[in-house]
C-alpha cells in the first residue's frame, strides 16, 4: 500500500501567441496526496520517494498527453510541492527527485537541471512553479513558470505536488 494516497488532480494548460509567430503551450498538472509525515517525525525517509515515483510517471505522461506534445518540442519544465500546516518544507522537498527523474525520462536528458519549487503554506495559498530551459533551448520564452493556488488545499495533512511543462508547437512560416 502506498504511504501517499492520490485524492484529488488538476490539469491546466496554456496556449500563447507571441508575435503571431510560434504556438507555445504551457501546462500544469497538480496532484494533491495525503501527506503520511504531517504532524510526525520520521528519522528514516528512504523509500518514501519510491511511493511518490509512480505517481510523478504518471503526472507527467498525463500533462504530455494533454498538451498533445512530443519531446523533441518541450523547451521547459519545472517541478513543484507544497505541504500544509502539518508539514515541513523538508517533506515538500522528497518530491524533487520523483518529479525530476520522470521530467529527464520524458525528454530523455538523464543529467538535466529541472528546477524545483519547494514551501510549506495553507488552503488557497500561491506556489510558483519555475520552469527552466531544457538543454539546447535555452531561448527567451524557455524560461517562465506556472502560478497554482488550490482554493482548498493542502489541508494541514496533504502535499500539493507539481509538474509544469512549456513546449513549441509550431511554428509559422
Amino acid at each position: 500500500m502506498a504511504r501517499f494516497e492520490l485524492t484529488r488532480q488538476m490539469l491546466t494548460i496554456e496556449d500563447a501567441l507571441p508575435g503571431g509567430k510560434v504556438l507555445l503551450r504551457k501546462g500544469l498538472i497538480v496532484s494533491i496526496v495525503r501527506n503520511p509525515l504531517a504532524g510526525v517525525y520520521v528519522s528514516q525517509i528512504e523509500g518514501l520517494t519510491d511511493d511518490l515515483r509512480p505517481i510523478a510517471l504518471a503526472m507527467t505522461r498525463r500533462l504530455i498527453a494533454a498538451m498533445e506534445a512530443v519531446p523533441e518540442r518541450i523547451t521547459a519544465f519545472g517541478g513543484g510541492a507544497m505541504v500544509g500546516a502539518a508539514g515541513t518544507p523538508d517533506q515538500a522537498g522528497l518530491w524533487q527527485g520523483p518529479a525530476s527523474e520522470a521530467l529527464r525520462q520524458m525528454i530523455g536528458d538523464e543529467r538535466a537541471v529541472v528546477p524545483f519549487t519547494k514551501k510549506a503554506g495553507g488552503p488557497g495559498q500561491h506556489c510558483a512553479v519555475a520552469m527552466g530551459a531544457v538543454g539546447a533551448h535555452a531561448i527567451q520564452h524557455a524560461a517562465d513558470q506556472m502560478d497554482l493556488a488550490v482554493a482548498d488545499a493542502p489541508r494541514a495533512e496533504e502535499m500539493l505536488l507539481a509538474v509544469a511543462v512549456g513546449a513549441v508547437l509550431q511554428h509559422e512560416a
